[in-house]
């Protein structure tokens, strides 16, 4: 059920394509998407390929909260929580647009959306990776890795915003509103999860 690495060379083609997407561009980078049914659940699958990545966020995010003393549980109780909450946000999210999608006139591009979102979550996690290695080998400093994944963190909204406009064939203020979406369903997440861990953060 996991995808293939020909799809996910044409899914990574797709959403590089759309950092450079304009009028004037000829090719849409939807195109480089599967977008049948199958490719639909096997998008979430996607999830497991960003799992290695996401539990070494969240330590990094432990290690440097335990430090400051933000927190007092353990790595892995932290860990625990921090992947549990990304793990309901690819369930949380899709139902919501789906709930949504006939207010907001999406249903007829509701399923190649969720797709590319899924996509796009894998291409995100590996851009911030690098931040957390360079952490890991004592080549960053944890004011640096917080500083650094605000700063990517304004550039992955930039592009949900961009990559929904492509995706929905939308206007911006409906972008606009399923990116504020990401981050609502983001935080609600986060909060579930460390309440049920009882995170002091």
């Amino acid at each position: 059920m996991l995808p293939g690495s020909a799809e996910v060379r044409a899914a990574m083609n797709g959403l590089w394509l759309v950092l450079f997407q304009t009028s004037e561009t000829s090719r849409d980078p939807m195109d480089y998407f599967q977008q049948d049914s199958e490719a639909f659940f096997r998008s979430f699958f996607v999830f497991f390929f960003a799992l290695p990545i996401y539990i070494v966020m969240a330590h990094v995010q432990w290690e440097i909260a335990f430090t400051r003393e933000y927190t007092n549980v353990p790595s892995l109780t932290y860990t625990t929580a921090r992947v549990l909450g990304e793990a309901m946000q690819w369930a949380l999210f899709p139902l919501l647009v789906m709930l949504v999608s006939g207010h907001l006139k999406i249903s007829n591009r509701f399923a190649p959306y969720i797709i590319a979102i899924n996509w796009s979550s894998l291409a995100l996690t590996l851009i911030f990776a690098p931040i957390y290695l360079l952490y890991l080998l004592g080549l960053a400093e944890d004011t640096t890795v917080v500083l650094l994944s605000v700063f990517l963190q304004l550039g992955s909204l930039w592009f949900l915003w961009k990559l929904t406009k492509i995706a929905l064939q939308c206007d911006w203020l409906i972008a606009i509103e399923l990116v504020a979406l990401i981050l609502a369903s983001g935080f609600f997440v986060s909060w579930l999860s460390d309440s049920l861990f009882g995170l002091s953060i």
